[in-house]
């Protein structure tokens, strides 16, 4: 198994409405090098990884507001309010519809994680699978949750969340590394129905 993070941790909550109903987007970034805040993360994050996840949305999908919370090594809070429609010029399927990646896990005892993102554009799969007119934005996403993100000094990866461990609920949670990212294609999500 492998060992949880040390150093700060910051949890990064995208809200906005999908179809008129509320989303949440919840990430948990570690800070790689330098001294995080939630500020810096909410600035990379803004820069590098919002932009990718925008590109891949329907219109019908609205992203409104940001909340950075550190959860470890560091407390401060960021909170930011915009205005950011999806820019695929199409209604969207319901917001319990989602596109699925997979953080894998970098030892056989560790768990996988899952980041699944509403606003799937109508017309833009098949059977589960994206046309292929919709891979580059699927692949521009998948890039930006895999990689190290950064605002001036500071540096971030995305970590995985583990509140158990053996059916026993850790308090506080600890956070993984993992070794990639892939997508694994459209999935629901049963708590938004």
């Amino acid at each position: 198994m492998s060992s949880p993070l040390s150093g700060r941790v910051h949890r990064l909550v995208l809200g906005g409405h999908s179809i008129s109903r509320p989303i949440n987007a919840v990430f948990y970034y570690h800070t790689v090098a330098g001294s995080g805040t939630a500020d810096d993360l909410a600035e990379a994050f803004f820069a590098d990884v919002l932009p990718a996840i925008l590109a891949a949305t329907a219109q019908t999908t609205v992203y409104q507001s940001m909340e950075v919370t550190g959860v470890q090594g560091i407390f401060d809070i960021e909170s930011r309010v915009f205005d950011s429609p999806g820019e695929i010029a199409v209604d969207g399927e319901p917001d319990f519809v989602a596109w699925q990646w997979r953080f894998n896990r970098i030892d056989a005892q560790d768990r996988h994680g899952f980041k699944r993102l509403s606003g799937v554009p109508d017309d833009y799969w098949v059977a589960g699978a994206p046309t292929a007119t919709y891979n580059t934005e699927l692949a521009a996403v998948t890039s930006a949750l895999d990689a190290i993100i950064n605002f001036s000094v500071p540096t971030y990866r995305l970590a995985i969340q583990r509140r158990q461990d053996n059916n026993v609920e850790l308090d506080p949670p600890l956070y993984y590394d993992f070794l990639n990212v892939t997508f694994r294609g459209i999935t629901t999500q049963s708590s938004r129905k």
